[in-house]
This record gives C-alpha cells, sequence and structure tokens, in this order.
C-alpha cells in the first residue's frame, strides 16, 4: 500500500450495489475485492491483507456484524478499518456496528460524498499505521541484533570468567547485575599447589561497556594466576593492559588477594575497592584490608605501585569481599546497606552461614528489585 491507493474490500451481497460501490472506488483510483457473505468476508480480509473494509450488516450465511468480530478477533493487533454501511439505520444498530469492532458507520443510501472523505479521513490513518508498522519492524530489527550482540557478549564473558575456578570448595561467590550484563567481575584459580587466586573487579558503569572492560583484566587474571605470578606482577600487567586500552574515563576497582591454606596467609592488593575482611567463627572481624592503592588503569606504570597486604591467620576463619554495589544498595526508602548492614549480617547469632547471611541481607534490603549498581560478594574460608 501507499499513499495514493489502497485495497478495499467491499462485503456486500446485492450484486448492484456491489457494482456501484466498485466503480466509486476505482474511480477514486482504489483496488477492490468483493466478498457476498460474512464467512467470505472474513476469509478475503485474513488472506487479501486489504487496508480498508466496506462492511454490509444483512448477509447470508453471517452478518457483518459477527463477521467484523471475527475478523478482529483473528487480526489480533493489527489494526484494519472496517466501516459499516447498512439500511439498519436507528442509534441502536450503529453502537451494535460500532460495539461489533467498526470503525464507522453509514447509512444506506450511501452519500458518496461523505463515504469519500470517509474512506480520504481512513486512507490518511491507515497511511500512518503503516508508518507505525514499518517503524516497529526497525526497531524489532535493533532489538534482534542487540539481543544477538548481548548474548554473545554473554557467552564470551562466560568463556573469559572460566568460571569453573568459583566452583572451587574453599569459595562461595555471587553477582547480581543491574542489568542483563555485569559490569562486576569475580574470578577464582586453585594453582598445583594449592594456592587459591581471588578477585573482586568493578567497571567504571554498568551493562556492556562496563562488561567489556573486564576482559582484558579476566584474561590476564587466569593467564598469569595459572603461570604461578605474584599478586604484585598481576596487578602491574592489569593496570597497563586497561590503560592501553581503555578511555580514560574507564577504569576497575580491584581487591586482588591469594590464600594459601598450607601456610595460612592471605597477600592482598586493594584498588578502590571496599574493605576486605577477615573474620573467624565467632562473626568477629580480625582483620580489614582497606584501599591503599587507585583503581586499575589511572595510572601511568611509572606512578602505580603494587605493594600488597599480608596477614597471617592464626584461627580459622573466613576472609570477604565485595563490590560497592552491595554497600549502595537502597531499600524502598532509599537507606543503603552500608557497613552497618553487611556486619550485622556477618554476626554469628543469626541463622546460616556468612555467605547466606549476607545474601539474604541484601536481597531483603532490596525488598525484590534490582540495585541501581552491579552487585557482587566472595566469601573464601580459611581453614
Amino acid at each position: 500500500m501507499n499513499s495514493t491507493k489502497l485495497k478495499i474490500l467491499i462485503a456486500e451481497d446485492t450484486e448492484m450495489n456491489v457494482l456501484l460501490l466498485k466503480t466509486f472506488v476505482k474511480n477514486l483510483g482504489h483496488e477492490c475485492i468483493v466478498a457476498i457473505n460474512g464467512k467470505e468476508a472474513i476469509d478475503k480480509a485474513m488472506n487479501e491483507k486489504p487496508d480498508m473494509v466496506l462492511m454490509d450488516v444483512i448477509m447470508p450465511e453471517m452478518d457483518g456484524y459477527e463477521a467484523t468480530r471475527c475478523i478482529r478477533q483473528q487480526l489480533g493487533q493489527r489494526w484494519l478499518p472496517i466501516l459499516f454501511m447498512s439500511a439498519k439505520n436507528t442509534a441502536e444498530d450503529q453502537i451494535a456496528g460500532l460495539e461489533a469492532g467498526g470503525d464507522d458507520y453509514l447509512t444506506k443510501p450511501v452519500n458518496f460524498q461523505i463515504l469519500e472523505a470517509k474512506i480520504n479521513a481512513m486512507q490518511r490513518i491507515a497511511v500512518m499505521q503503516q508508518t507505525i508498522e514499518q517503524s516497529s519492524i526497525v526497531l524489532q530489527g535493533y532489538r534482534d541484533a542487540a539481543e544477538e550482540e548481548k548474548q554473545l557478549a554473554t557467552n564470551l564473558m562466560e568463556r573469559m570468567t572460566q568460571s569453573e575456578g568459583l566452583q572451587d570448595e574453599l569459595l562461595q561467590s555471587l553477582v547480581i547485575p543491574a542489568e542483563e550484563l555485569s559490569g562486576d567481575l569475580v574470578a577464582a584459580y586453585r594453582t598445583i599447589g594449592e594456592q587459591l587466586y581471588v578477585m573482586s573487579a568493578d567497571a567504571t558503569g554498568h551493562g556492556l561497556p562496563a562488561a567489556l572492560s573486564q576482559l582484558p583484566v579476566s584474561q590476564l587474571f587466569y593467564e598469569m594466576a595459572q603461570a604461578g605470578h605474584t599478586i604484585a606482577s598481576i596487578v602491574e600487567a592489569m593496570n597497563t593492559r586497561l590503560k592501553q586500552l581503555t578511555p580514560t574515563d574507564r577504569f576497575v576497582a580491584c581487591i586482588l588477594c591469594s590464600v594459601d591454606p598450607r601456610n595460612k596467609a592471605i597477600q592482598v592488593w586493594n584498588g578502590a575497592s571496599p574493605r576486605g575482611l577477615f573474620i573467624n567463627k565467632q562473626g568477629k572481624i580480625i582483620k580489614e584490608f582497606h584501599a591503599a592503592h587507585p583503581p586499575l588503569g589511572i595510572l601511568d606504570k611509572a606512578l602505580f605501585t603494587s605493594f600488597t597486604e599480608i596477614f597471617l591467620w592464626d584461627e580459622p576463619g573466613e576472609l570477604i569481599l565485595c563490590s560497592d554495589g552491595l554497600l549502595d544498595a537502597e531499600n524502598a526508602q532509599g537507606k543503603p546497606l552500608g557497613d552497618e548492614g553487611l556486619v550485622q549480617a556477618i554476626e554469628i547469632d543469626r541463622e546460616g552461614s556468612c555467605f547466606d547471611r549476607i545474601v539474604s541481607a541484601v536481597q531483603t534490603h532490596l525488598g525484590g528489585k534490582r540495585g541501581h549498581d552491579d552487585i557482587s560478594v566472595l566469601v573464601i574460608n580459611c581453614p
């Protein structure tokens, strides 16, 4: 259909009326198709895809009201203007036609000047509808492409983060993205010598741009942890790579640790992440690992520092790492969970494991909503 020509379905059983309407419609420059009863009108409305219907009311096999109801039901959301034309001219008849799904109602004998005006009005609406449908098709194409790209990015992130490392028996973790893709990254790798490397990283923003910033971080973490590099070497390499690849306004807050159960030692590098906490089995905070460095990707190599903090535990406990999205998670009143909420969650007098209590606390605080930022938490058992 274009702006000057419509395909008009004439549903009429009287031969003389059909002839008059066909001649009139063709003189207006439009195309005609004809149905001589209600059932045929339904079939042609579905198969011929007309742009408009001129519908008689009294027809054999099925009247115009019932035919219109069936057409509306089968069309679903697709709009098709239907104009009733009938000798039935009471107000009740016209209301019945409109309630059946008609868009307008003309009484017979038809005033052809009014009919022409009605067709022109319906034509403008139909052209507008076609424009909307075409725009919807284009938008659906964009949505489909975006969904495909998002799925590709998700699969790539899953492969790059090697999620099997998070199945370690000493480790429990959770990531709750603010959008479909998370800008938070949790990663873990256990060496042959039983040393466990763990990382909690939070890229600027959230969604796909933030997730993409995590790819070089993830790649270097696993490559260098597997090769047995030190924590200091890993963060230096990450910082250099991010500085090379990402814009100046993109950076990654990161806390990287190695946990050595054999020697009961934890080594930590914290770059702008929330403090890490070591708690004993009674839920008491024994050690805090505060941020001592700026985020990765900010400083040039000459200014970057990679010194770490080492802690030796002398009683069993758990190491807790989280992103600021967990602390900033807001309830319905806009109050963040904060340090206070996290500390309350790890208190030993509450039910469940430390990890379960933290997850329950943030989910309860959010009240079923998503956080405005990505949320992640790691709990490492230190026996």
